[in-house]
């Protein structure tokens, strides 16, 4: 069954580039792309709700929120996310957004943040 250079039929079309030699790989590249369209409206969809809520807090429009507000406003998105918050986790978290110890996070700390942590997977584990 092989050609006359001794390649079976199956290489053959891999190297001609024949639909049938490549067509899972073409499959595989376009649902890479589908997920990578949706993983970012998701991404879209999440930042404008945590900004949603996050303007909520901000009641006086600096931009800023306090840190009671933020370990708040933290447990109402993980909670949308599908997991918990417990109080380490809280802890950490403001830890990291309110590093100096000011008392307050602004609003693009908590977006560089929130992203870092990923919108597709669980950002806390959910406690059953």
């Amino acid at each position: 069954l092989a050609d006359k250079a001794g390649a079976p039929p199956q290489a053959q079309r891999r190297k001609t580039g024949d639909k049938k030699g490549s067509g899972s790989s073409g499959r595989r590249r376009n649902s890479s792309k589908v997920a990578t369209s949706i993983a970012a409206q998701i991404s879209a969809q999440f930042t404008q709700i945590l900004r949603e809520q996050f303007d909520g807090f901000d009641t006086d429009g600096d931009g800023t929120i306090s840190a009671s507000d933020c370990l708040q406003l933290l447990a109402h998105m993980v909670t949308l996310s599908g997991g918990v918050l417990d109080d380490d986790e809280a802890i950490e978290a403001l830890a990291e957004l309110d590093s100096a110890s000011l008392g307050f996070v602004d609003w693009q700390d908590l977006r560089d943040w929130w992203q870092r942590r990923g919108f597709l997977r669980p950002l806390f584990v959910a406690h059953p």
